[in-house]
């Protein structure tokens, strides 16, 4: 395929993902969508109200696909990361992102901004220019998308919708295929999470790491938590999904079942291990953004298993 056409056919692909996960599937997106026979199936059978329900369950209740709640310690959205963002995108004349500047469906809005002029430029004539538009589209890629797109990929895979999850997939193959391997990029690494694998860390601590992303490894949904109260038959409560699992927690330690709730907790974390296994399987160029999250995630699940197992060990024995 030809420069020319490549940068299009990207800017075409990054501008439809954009707008499904800004704005869900919409009338007016269905017949693109015919261009992608994988999306256009999982969308049938289509209703307009179905699919704005679909659309708002994901991303403003299971999982909030914005670069800060994945890489922020503080877990709140804005902060520096979107103000580097809304730089980036002043400083190439990108003016389509006014507010919500990390949300993922405005990131690949931009990367289709990027891949429009370099096929501006390229059917000018302009060779030169081309290549400033590829270098930019390479930087946000390496620097700032690819940084978090794998573990919003997991997390959107374990909501279980079948249409964002292929179109999740998608995004991150068509970033994966974009970039340019090197073997020397260099990720920033993820922070250093507290420990948690003492008997020390309280459970509103533990409660802090485990729905942190950047310290767990992992983005851990209201429905896993919701989901994990149902299964041992215990009161969440209601609250953020911090609060959610501290209260969980708690609940867990009166009905003494703490080292079940850990045990599953293991096994969802150990799941997404799994799952950016197989990320790394089916995207080898994928590892260098992939390394950081797989490392948090098994070691979470290695101090969870841990500390229950500490604390099954300190239980009092039943004596007949």
């Amino acid at each position: 395929m030809l420069p020319h056409d490549l940068a299009t056919a990207r800017r075409r692909a990054y501008y439809l993902f954009g707008r499904l996960f800004l704005e869900g599937i919409t009338p007016e997106l269905l017949p693109r969508l015919e261009a992608v026979p994988e999306l256009a199936e999982a969308a049938q059978p289509y209703d307009p109200d179905q699919a704005a329900a679909a659309h708002y369950q994901l991303t403003a209740v299971d999982v909030f696909p914005y670069a800060s709640i994945f890489l922020d310690p503080s877990g709140l959205l804005g902060g520096p990361l979107s103000d580097e963002t809304a730089e980036l995108y002043n400083e190439s004349g990108y003016d389509e992102a006014l507010s919500d500047y990390d949300h993922l469906g405005h990131k690949l809005g931009f990367l289709a901004y990027l891949c429009g002029m370099e096929a501006a430029s390229l059917a000018g004539g302009d060779v030169e220019v081309a290549l400033l538009w590829t270098s930019r589209q390479q930087g946000f890629l390496a620097g700032h998308l690819l940084r978090w797109l794998p573990p919003l990929v997991v997390a959107i895979q374990q909501a279980g919708s079948p249409f964002y999850s292929r179109l999740a997939e998608l995004t991150l193959e068509l970033c994966v295929d974009h970039i340019q391997k090197s073997e020397s990029t260099a990720i920033p690494p993820l922070p250093q999470p507290p420990q948690i694998g003492d008997q020390e860390s309280s459970l509103k601590d533990i409660a802090h790491v485990l729905t942190t992303p950047p310290y767990c490894g992992l983005f851990l949904s209201r429905e896993a938590i919701s989901a994990l109260a149902r299964r041992h038959e215990l009161p969440r409560g209601f609250g953020d999904r911090e609060q959610m699992l501290t209260n969980l927690l708690r609940a867990a330690g009166q009905y003494d079942a703490v080292t079940a709730v850990f045990h599953d907790l293991a096994g969802i974390y150990q799941e997404g291990a799994d799952r950016y296994q197989e990320q790394h399987d089916l995207l080898p160029k994928l590892r260098p953004w992939l390394q950081p999250w797989q490392e948090g995630v098994i070691q979470t699940a290695e101090s969870l298993r841990g500390l229950a197992d500490v604390i099954e060990k300190t239980q009092p024995q039943n004596t007949p």
